[in-house]
């Protein structure tokens, strides 16, 4: 043995180095390869730290046993042979096992938002134990596994989608967190599957519309697929920012989100209308005052706007008397039949008031007998009796029922579009299809008086123009169902001129070239739609086959087709990120909440493979920091 500083040597370290090892300069390096596994391991210079990594050292473990077995017979030899690979098999696959429940486990934890302080419970602990598993601890969950499970559904998003024939929608939206910062959400919609991108911290309260280009433009910029436009909310500012992206990216198409266009629509009708609605035409969209409660008597609508308010008010009222409450709860259970309980609509979810609506349709005769009911107005405070004369007055009033039932006749149409225009999969052609016939739908409907029928026309034709752009149109007349049928021939032309000057292929053909593909187009689709063939799957998908036949309309349809109607998917985002990012979790860094809500968005192209493991990303210096 060897003697470093007068004391001997433990040859724990020629075990671990071998027998001609430089035993000073090991422990100058700190860190080694092990001689048995070549594992580099860190020492730290201590006995201690190098038979710990010996005694996990399986190779080592080998040796020893070949060290006894030569004093063993030869068959005893053969037997221990056996017993030494069969347990190695059995310990390697108890390692397969445990880093599978571990990395479906982490999954787990990821998706359902569960706090990784969970993971230290000592009941969950036990009751792994009968199963010979072992939780992972919190800082590998929130480590090296969260880390592995992010880049691999990373690698299965871009394996899934091809970079070069994939063509995308990217939207972006803006929220504050838990903690109030601002934040702005990135998504991708490709070939109708969402896909989250990113979650910005921005730190900017007031975004400018250079704001929201650059941002827009940086994360596209990264993207691996190709950007055919961007869907945004509509607020003044994104609304600038469009106008910039259409200059700067020509080739490119830029939409406002079809459900709220049409959610504001519902607002104007029902809570806040625009002041002037004869600058409508000229683009202004001046508001009533946030503060102002008392609606103009002029408003076509004050009468239903005034009854949505005093139907809040009913809710409030039942919600936060739990006596009240029960008594009418058991009149609805003894009438029998399906009596929903009355809903309150979501602050700024207006079109939501139709659940209201229709929960007091189904309980207007209930809530009448009970309101004029002996006991109704029995009340200790002369607070409260008020209260109750104004829930009699609303719910007793002779045209209670006839104005529900026209509120819901307004937002019956518009409802249907905001439902449609959630999905991401929904063609724009179908966008025009459903705007261009909401306005005959609203004027055809009984009760509305003439000023009504004008505001609503105008109002649509305002909503509308806003949704209107060349992406929209050029679906419409390259739909194979549609085939533009209710486009004015002035407008076609116009359509056809920015489908010939689409694009920068400077070698592009003359205009009569597209006209040409155009009609001929248009032929085909009326023909096949007179031999009863005009059923077709998604425009996308009829391009993608048979594109070929109109090799000069085929790339500008593939762009239209692949746009997405809104941003439902970054809304949704948003959903996302309150979920994860709760007041219980409000510590959690934005790079974790961006890579949380990024698993859970894109958990669908998460795949686990049976030869894939985590061995690699979590190593042992991992597990000695837990």
């Amino acid at each position: 043995m060897g003697k470093t500083g007068g004391r001997e040597t433990s040859d724990v370290w020629f075990e671990a180095f071998g027998k001609d090892a430089n035993i000073q300069q090991i422990k100058a390096n700190i860190r080694n390869p092990c001689i048995h596994c070549n594992t580099v391991f860190y020492h730290a210079k201590k006995v201690m730290k190098v038979q710990a990594h010996l005694k996990k050292c399986v190779p080592y473990k080998n040796k020893l046993i070949d060290r006894m077995n030569n004093v063993l017979p030869k068959f005893r030899q053969q037997e221990r042979i056996v017993e030494r690979k069969q347990k190695s098999i059995d310990e390697s696959l108890t390692i397969v096992r445990q880093t599978k429940f571990e990395e479906l486990m982490a999954f787990h934890y990821y998706v359902t938002g569960t706090p990784f302080q969970h993971a230290d419970c000592p009941v969950l602990a036990e009751a792994l134990s009968i199963t010979g598993m072992k939780m992972p601890s919190r800082k590998k969950l929130s480590g090296a596994l969260l880390d592995a499970t992010y880049s691999r559904i990373t690698a299965n998003v871009k394996t899934k989608f091809n970079p070069q024939f994939s063509m995308s929608t990217l939207s972006t939206d803006g929220s504050t967190d838990v903690n109030g910062r601002s934040i702005t959400n990135y998504t991708s919609v490709v070939a109708g599957k969402t896909i989250f991108e990113e979650t910005c911290y921005d730190g900017l309260e007031r975004k400018t519309a250079q704001h929201v280009l650059e941002g827009w433009e940086r994360v596209m910029l990264k993207l691996s697929y190709n950007v055919v436009g961007g869907t945004f909310d509509n607020t003044t500012t994104n609304k600038k920012a469009m106008e910039l992206l259409r200059v700067k990216y020509k080739d490119k198409f830029f939409q406002g989100c079809t459900s709220h266009a049409w959610h504001l629509f519902v607002k104007r009708v029902f809570y806040k209308p625009l002041k002037n609605m004869s600058e409508v035409q000229e683009g202004h969209e001046e508001e009533a005052d946030d503060d102002d409660d008392v609606l103009d008597a002029s408003f076509p609508f004050a009468s239903l706007a005034k009854l949505i308010s005093s139907l809040k008010e009913v809710v409030k009222f039942f919600d936060k008397h739990m006596l009240e409450k029960e008594e009418l709860l058991d009149k609805f259970e003894s009438a029998g039949g399906s009596h929903p309980w009355l809903v309150m609509p979501g602050e700024t979810r207006w079109c939501s008031i139709t659940g209201m609506l229709t929960s007091f349709q189904k309980s207007s005769s209930i809530l009448f007998s009970h309101v004029n009911s002996r006991e109704w107005t029995k009340a200790t405070s002369a607070a409260g009796r008020l209260k109750r004369e104004f829930i009699k007055t609303v719910i007793s009033a002779p045209d209670f029922d006839d104005n529900i039932q026209l509120c819901l006749h307004i937002l019956q149409p518009v409802d249907e579009i905001i439902v449609a225009a959630q999905s991401d999969d929904l063609p724009l052609s179908r966008v025009y299809f459903l705007c261009d016939s909401l306005g005959s739908k609203l004027t055809a409907i009984d009760r509305l008086s003439q000023s009504q029928r004008i505001y609503l026309q105008k109002l649509w034709t305002h909503c509308w123009n806003f949704l209107y752009h060349d992406a929209t149109g050029i679906a419409y007349l390259l739909d194979p169902k549609y085939f533009g049928e209710k486009v004015k021939l002035a407008d076609v032309d116009l359509l056809i001129s920015y489908i010939a000057e689409w694009g920068q292929d400077e070698d592009r053909p003359g205009l009569l070239d597209y006209k040409t593909q155009v009609t001929e187009f248009i032929v085909w689709a009326r023909r096949q739609r007179e031999v009863g063939r005009d059923t077709y799957p998604h425009p996308r998908l009829w391009w993608e086959a048979y594109g070929g036949n109109y090799p000069l309309l085929r790339p500008i349809a593939l762009a239209v087709f692949n746009m997405a109607a809104g941003s439902s998917s970054t809304e949704r985002s948003f959903s996302a990120n309150n979920f994860i990012h709760s007041k219980l979790r409000n510590r959690l860094s934005e790079e974790r909440v961006n890579k949380l809500t990024y698993i859970k968005m894109n958990r669908e192209h998460y795949k686990l493979d049976e030869n894939f493991t985590f061995l690699n990303e979590c190593t042992d210096e991992d597990d000695s920091t837990h």
